[in-house]
């Protein structure tokens, strides 16, 4: 899987190419490929994806973002993809 951030953000895969639309789940991404293979503090997180203005569920809504991300990315490159739960490590 190949990441390209100059331009448009897109996903390569043997498969596809795909253009993420920019959204929360494409900052949390984006936070994660910045940060591989280091553990990234919900804090970054959080600070990265709303700025300084977090919904009040700031929990609930981070956990929906990173299951819709997690489907996001299987469905891109079924099998390749480690995510390490509640660290929001991730591995590529």
């Amino acid at each position: 899987m190949r990441f390209q951030g100059l331009g448009p953000f897109v996903v390569s895969t043997d498969r596809s190419e795909i253009v993420v639309q920019p959204c929360r789940r494409s900052r949390l991404l984006i936070v994660l490929l910045a940060n591989a293979n280091k553990v990234v503090s919900t804090t970054q997180v959080v600070r990265e994806i709303w700025d300084d203005n977090p919904p009040g569920n700031t929990m609930n809504s981070l956990h929906a973002i990173v299951t819709r991300l997690r489907r996001d990315v299987t469905a891109w490159s079924v099998g390749r993809v480690q995510v390490v739960h509640r660290t929001l490590a991730t591995s590529w």
